[in-house]
């Protein structure tokens, strides 16, 4: 099975000249037999995190910190009106 790109593609890829697409990553998984995620782990460490921590993570980053979104754009927003 090919993926159709050309050697030299492929060579710049593995020298981080180019960074491919999702489809060319899941082309080269599939013919190498492996899962497209081993493409991002470090060598000989898993660096995934569980399902559940990811979430977390997520929602430490987004939900917690919105309420303070939300005050830094009503307040610019007013500060704004007043011109």
């Amino acid at each position: 099975m090919e993926i159709g790109k050309s050697a030299n593609y492929i060579n710049s890829i593995e020298n981080g000249k180019y960074f491919p697409s999702p489809e060319t990553i899941e082309k080269i998984a599939e013919v190498l037999n492996v899962d497209p995620a081993c493409f991002f782990q470090k060598e000989g460490k898993d660096k995934s995190l569980p399902k559940e921590e990811l979430v977390n993570k997520i929602y430490e980053k987004v939900i917690v910190s919105l309420p303070e979104l939300i005050r830094n754009a009503v307040n610019s927003e007013m500060g704004s009106s007043d011109s």
